[in-house]
């Protein structure tokens, strides 16, 4: 406050803190920004791949592919041993064993073509689902910073200019206020008694 120039202050609009508040604190309301199961899922898979290790959760995807050649020896193995070869099998062991070998030998090639086309493609749809994942952190990230945005924009737009009158004009309207009521007094000689 100057003495011969008004004060003039900003003063917040009544009520706005309690509409701005919920903007200033938007992303900790929702937990914005932290990684889902999913993404956290897709980048432990991803780690596992990288560092070679298909046994651990990677494991759990890739074992459906597993079972099936294991179920496929055990039927070849089933069948070697029935009808007419289970008559070869007294008769020509070395042959019946070199049959069983070279169908144990194929199931494992397609396993391992199986699974080296699983692989690749369990690591890109891990790799996508991680992307996604991420993309959406940063959306909300995003939100959250247009959020915190707003809330600034609102408390600076809310506040409201309040001029007062100078010091010299609060004495000289006190001064004139006293003029004033000494007038309506009006003038009274003073008596003796």
């Amino acid at each position: 406050m100057g003495f011969f120039s008004p004060s003039s202050s900003f003063h917040e609009v009544p009520g706005l803190g309690g509409v701005l508040s919920p903007l200033q604190n938007f992303g900790s309301q929702f937990d914005l920004g932290a990684a889902d199961f999913g993404q956290r899922q897709a980048k432990g898979i991803m780690k596992q791949m990288g560092q070679g290790n298909y046994e651990g959760l990677a494991g759990t995807f890739l074992s459906p592919i597993r079972d099936q050649y294991a179920v496929n020896q055990r039927e070849n193995d089933r069948s070697n041993m029935m009808g007419a070869n289970a008559l070869y099998q007294g008769s020509q062991p070395g042959l019946m064993a070199a049959i069983g070998q070279e169908g144990r030998l194929k199931n494992q090639e397609g396993l391992g073509l199986a699974l080296s086309n699983a692989v690749p493609q369990l690591y890109g749809q891990a790799q996508s689902a991680f992307g996604a994942g991420r993309q959406r952190q940063i959306s909300e990230l995003g939100l959250d910073l247009d959020a915190r945005k707003a809330a600034l924009q609102g408390k600076i737009g809310g506040n409201q200019l309040v001029t007062g009158p100078s010091i010299f004009g609060s004495i000289m309207q006190g001064l004139g206020g006293a003029a004033g009521m000494a007038s309506g007094l009006g003038y009274q000689p003073f008596k003796k008694p």
